[in-house]
């Protein structure tokens, strides 16, 4: 065997093992597995940690607008209540309904509200 019939060897190896891919065995496929599991899991523990977080920054943020809510009512006092009503009423229908009223939650509950009922259409 001379050194020209080594080289054509290396060469076709090289040639062979560039041309078919390489073989998958059970073990990498078992091994990428385990890795994309892990890698679900680290996920799913962050998903979970950012969830308790948000929930805890929506829950702190709720409380903190009833305290501001629960503050403005308490110093209502000092509200001139004659500023919030209507000059000529509602829809200027004179119903004497004033913006302080609050929106109804159900909007079929408008029907009873002042200019509704006049035909104003709801203030």
């Amino acid at each position: 065997v001379t050194r020209q019939d080594v080289e054509v060897l290396v060469a076709d190896l090289v040639q062979q093992r560039l041309a078919a891919p390489p073989a998958v065995t059970r073990q990498d496929v078992e091994g990428v597995e385990k890795s994309m599991s892990e890698r679900i899991d680290t996920l799913q523990r962050a998903v979970s940690i950012l969830d308790t977080l948000l929930r805890k920054d929506i829950d702190e943020g709720a409380q903190e607008n009833r305290r501001l809510w629960s503050a403005i009512e308490n110093h209502t006092h000092d509200l001139d209540v004659s500023a919030l009503r209507l000059d000529t009423g509602c829809c200027g229908s004179g119903c004497g309904a004033s913006l302080a009223a609050p929106m109804p939650e159900d909007p079929a509950a408008m029907s009873s509200w002042p200019c509704a009922a006049q035909g104003g259409g709801g203030c």
